[in-house]
C-alpha cells in the first residue's frame, strides 16, 4: 500500500513511495543475526580531549565526520527496514507480568495510559529487563500524533498540537518515580542509575549505541532506566539482547507500542526505519491510509510558543534554521545533584527532557544532565553507525567529582 497523507485545507493528498511493511519478523530472527555479527561490530571511543574520525564509506555532511565514539554495526541490524513485528511474537519473548489474556489487545487498545502505573509489565526471563507499556497503540492521541506527523512539515499550530499530543502520552512515565527501589529491578538505594530521556526507539541503535560506549569506559552505573514516546517490537527486542549480554538491570518505560519499520525509498533505500504502522486490518480502520507513526520526532520537537514546557528548555533547537544539531547540547545541574545521571539525546529527546523538567521541578532533587548528540548515520556499503558527541568530556567530569 502506498502512503497517502492529507496535504494542507483545500490540497489534494499526495503520494509517496513508501509502502506498509509486509515482511513479519520475530525476536528470534533478530537474535539471530545479532549473534552472529556480534563479533563484527566494532566500537571507537576517544580519549580525553580526544575525537575519533568516521570511517571510509560513512557521510560526513553535517559534522559527522569526527565525533568522540562511533559503533559500527556492521550487519548486525540489517533486515529491520521493511519489517513489522507481530504482538504474540513479542509476548513470547518478553512475557506479560500476571497473567497473559487479553496483552496483545491491549497493546494495540485505544486507551490512553493512567498515571497511576502502566497497563502492562512485560519481563524477560530472566528478570533483567522490565518493561512498562502505559497506552495503547490507537488512541485518539496516537491519531493525533500519526496524522500530523505523517505531513513531513509542521505549522506552528500544528507543532503545538503534536507536543501537546506527546506530552499527554509521556505524562505517566514523567509522573513515575525516579527511585530505583520502585522501578522492579531488585536495586539498593544507593545505586547509580543511568537515565536515558528519547522521543522514540525504531531500531534502538542510539540506545544500543550508547550501551556499547559504556561497557567500554567501564561505566560505575548499575542500572538503566530508558524512558520512551514510542517503541518498536524491533527495539525492545535488540534492547534486551543488550541488556541480557551486559548483565545491566534495565527497566524501559514506553508510551505506547509500534510494530513495522520503513523499507526506505530508492536505490539507497533512503530514510529507511521509519516508524510505520502494521498491516493489521484493526490500524487500517484507525489510521486510514497513513503509515507513519510519529512522522520526524526531532522535526516537531522544535521550539514553539504556547506550551508551557517551553520556558524549561535550554536549547534553540527552532529558533536558527540554520544551526546544526551540534549546537542543541548541553549540561547541567553537575554541582547541585548526587547519585545518578541523566542523558537525552538531541533533537527529539530536548522536547522529552522538557517535559520532565516541566512535570518535576522542583518536586525532585535536581540530576546531573547532559543533553548529547546521538545520531545514526548509514551507509549504503556497511550498514549503521551510531555517532556520539558531546557527552563523553561532561561525563568524565561527573565521574572526577
Amino acid at each position: 500500500m502506498r502512503m497517502t497523507v492529507p496535504d494542507r485545507k483545500n490540497d489534494s493528498p499526495y503520494p509517496t513511495e513508501f509502502v506498509i511493511p509486509h515482511r513479519n519478523i520475530t525476536p528470534e530472527e533478530i537474535l539471530f543475526r545479532l549473534k552472529g555479527f556480534e563479533s563484527e561490530i566494532r566500537v571507537l571511543v576517544a580519549g580525553r580531549g580526544g575525537r575519533v574520525a568516521v570511517a571510509e564509506g560513512f557521510p560526513v555532511n553535517k559534522g559527522n565526520g569526527t565525533g568522540e565514539a562511533y559503533v559500527y554495526w556492521n550487519g548486525a541490524m540489517e533486515r529491520l527496514n521493511g519489517s513489522y513485528m507481530k504482538p504474540v511474537d513479542l509476548l513470547r519473548f518478553l512475557k506479560p507480568v500476571g497473567t497473559s489474556r487479553g496483552t496483545a489487545e491491549l497493546l494495540m487498545a485505544d486507551t490512553l495510559g493512567s498515571v497511576r502505573a502502566p497497563r502492562i509489565t512485560l519481563r524477560s526471563d530472566d528478570g533483567l529487563v522490565s518493561v512498562n507499556v502505559f497506552s495503547g497503540a490507537r488512541s485518539d492521541t496516537a491519531r493525533t500524533i500519526s496524522e500530523i506527523g505523517s505531513r513531513g512539515s509542521f505549522t506552528p499550530e500544528e507543532r503545538r498540537i503534536y507536543q501537546t499530543a506527546l506530552y499527554d502520552v509521556y505524562r505517566p512515565i514523567l509522573a513515575r518515580p525516579l527511585s530505583v527501589t520502585k522501578t522492579g529491578l531488585g536495586l539498593k538505594d544507593s545505586v547509580r542509575l543511568f537515565h536515558e530521556i528519547e522521543d522514540c526507539a525504531a531500531t534502538g541503535d542510539t540506545l544500543a549505541g550508547m550501551g556499547f560506549v559504556l561497557e567500554r569506559l567501564q561505566s560505575p552505573f548499575e542500572g538503566r532506566r530508558i524512558d520512551l514516546g514510542v517503541a518498536t517490537g524491533q527495539a525492545l527486542t535488540i534492547l534486551t539482547w543488550q541488556a541480557q549480554r551486559m548483565k545491566v538491570p534495565t527497566e524501559i518505560n514506553v508510551g505506547y507500542m509500534a510494530w513495522g519499520l520503513s523499507e526506505g525509498i530508492g536505490p539507497n533505500l533512503e530514510h529507511k526505519n521509519y516508524i510505520t504502522h502494521p498491516p493489521f486490518q484493526e490500524f487500517r480502520k484507525v489510521f486510514g491510509e497513513t503509515i507513519f507513526v510519529v512522522g520526524d520526532m526531532g522535526e516537531a520537537a522544535k521550539r514553539t510558543t504556547g506550551v508551557p514546557w517551553d520556558s524549561f528548555r535550554l536549547d534553540s533547537w527552532g529558533r536558527n534554521e540554520k544551526q546544526s544539531v551540534d549546537e542543541n547540547f548541553y549540561s547541567q545541574y553537575f554541582e547541585r545533584s548526587t547519585g545518578g545521571l541523566r542523558v537525552g539525546y538531541a533533537n527529539g529527546g530536548l522536547l522529552t527532557v522538557a517535559f520532565l523538567e516541566y512535570e518535576q521541578l522542583p518536586k525532585e532533587v535536581p540530576t546531573s544532565t547532559i543533553m548529547a548528540v546521538g545520531k545514526r548515520l548509514d551507509s549504503p556499503i556497511h550498514g549503521f553507525a551510531f555517532r556520539l558527541d558531546h557527552f563523553l568530556e561532561p561525563y568524565r567530569t561527573i565521574l572526577d567529582r
